[in-house]
């Protein structure tokens, strides 16, 4: 069973195709006239008064009568679904603009910083960017919040790709042109300096890869084709960054008579094929063969898939480890990734430390259902039809799906709270092995 897949914005629009021929009025208000009487009514993560809300935008946008721009439809359509307060409630697909910018950033918690950087504008790499179109990062964040019914954490990680695709701040009234964006960047000597930063052809630009690829030193595919780089240098990278294509990662770690093991995603398909009971497996038999006193288990980029795939491992996990008992988190834990967590602290029953910064969602959602692709446009909205209540339950409603799994916990909020900053990127470091480096050594048998 596919219990949790979310969509992903930042990874499935940028990927997405272009559409050759512009939507016509009447076909965007049949689209919208589909999603008020077909989506809004059989999606179940709306509250009354938001789905009310979310169809009175529609009948608003309908009564103005005026076809919009691509990119304009796609944030009407962004805004309803955000409506609902719900990160899973997303869209993806349709027609998306021709360019982009030739820079990709990352948002830190303390920062957005530009992390990879087309041949033209490498001298930016590793630059803080202070403004976008006079925009502080917090400003930014406020403008960004109507397209995203997620938390803050996800929604630096997830909204990224309106500020770097071409035209859609300008469709937001954020920025003064279509074709370039105005940046005031802090440089890595601490030098401040305007640059005005044009959209460039998708085309001849790398292709978008999922968030957690970016923060890699290591160039992929795509970009070594058209000569792009990371601000990271090729030999920083640590250990939560190496094997950057992997999904998947067992590593020892004999001096702390431990074991490290990584999920950056939480299923085969969310994996690109990769067999995720394979290496639970995997997993099984190096503990069992290994005997590791201790436990590292890296969520910080389990960005989501099939809980049922990784449940018992926890259960598991616990029971056959008898020492400490760690599980990293950030904000791209997210969605899987967080019942994930949710479990191993369930099962640990004290023995589990969380370590990192807060996780990408609230603990209560919905999720599951089907996507809904409009019936004239090639645009697909998420119905979500299971109730998640990782702190209360939710066993009195008739759509709870998330009790059957056992995951109830009073907080995931790290108990020691190590995030990995900017500053701490793009050194190399990992805060959240260095917070529990000390435990491990005291605890680890010789």
């Amino acid at each position: 069973m596919q219990a949790l897949a979310p969509i992903l914005l930042a990874s499935a629009l940028l990927l997405a195709p272009v559409s050759s021929q512009a939507a016509t009025w009447e076909e965007q208000r049949a689209d919208l006239e589909f999603v008020r009487d077909q989506h809004l009514p059989k999606s179940l993560a709306y509250a009354m008064e938001d789905r009310r809300a979310a169809a009175s935008l529609i009948e608003a946008t309908i009564a103005r009568g005026e076809r919009l721009s691509d990119e304009s439809f796609l944030l009407t359509l962004l805004r309803v679904a955000a409506l609902s307060r719900n990160a899973h409630e997303g869209v993806h697909g349709g027609p998306l603009p021709s360019t982009r910018l030739p820079i990709r950033m990352i948002w830190f918690s303390d920062s957005l910083v530009v992390a990879r950087a087309s041949q033209e504008y490498q001298a930016l790499l590793g630059a803080r960017v202070e403004r976008i179109e006079g925009l502080a990062p917090d400003e930014l964040l406020s403008a960004l919040r109507p397209y995203s019914g997620g938390t803050n954490e996800y929604v630096r990680w997830n909204s990224l790709w309106l500020v770097e695709l071409g035209g859609m701040l300008h469709a937001a009234g954020v920025a003064r042109d279509p074709q370039w964006l105005a940046l005031r960047i802090r440089r890595r000597d601490g030098s401040m300096e305007d640059v005005r930063l044009p959209f460039v052809s998708r085309a001849a630009a790398a292709s978008g890869a999922s968030p957690p690829r970016l923060w890699s030193s290591a160039a992929y595919a795509s970009e070594r084709a058209h000569g792009w780089r990371s601000a990271l240098k090729d030999n920083v990278q640590p250990l939560y960054l190496q094997e950057d294509e992997e999904p998947f990662r067992i590593v020892r770690l004999p001096e702390r008579d431990a074991l490290y093991v990584q999920f950056r995603a939480n299923s085969t398909a969310d994996a690109g094929g990769k067999d995720i009971q394979a290496f639970v497996a995997s997993v099984r038999a190096a503990v069992a063969s290994l005997k590791p006193r201790n436990l590292v288990l890296d969520l910080r980029f389990d960005i989501g898939g099939d809980i049922d795939q990784t449940r018992g491992l926890a259960r598991e996990l616990v029971g056959a480890v008898p020492g400490r008992l760690f599980v990293l988190i950030g904000p791209y834990t997210f969605s899987a990734g967080i019942v994930f967590a949710a479990a191993m602290k369930r099962e640990g029953e004290g023995r589990v430390m969380l370590v990192g910064d807060t996780v990408g969602d609230r603990l209560r959602f919905w999720s599951e259902g089907r996507q809904v692709c409009l019936p004239r446009s090639a645009i697909c909205l998420r119905q979500s039809d299971g109730l998640w209540d990782l702190i209360a339950g939710c066993g009195t409603h008739p759509n709870c799906y998330g009790d059957r799994l056992d995951a109830r916990v009073d907080s995931l909020e790290p108990e020691v709270r190590a995030p990995i900053t900017s500053a701490a990127w793009l050194s190399g470091r990992d805060p959240g092995m260095e917070a529990i480096e000390p435990t491990l050594r005291s605890t680890a048998i010789r």
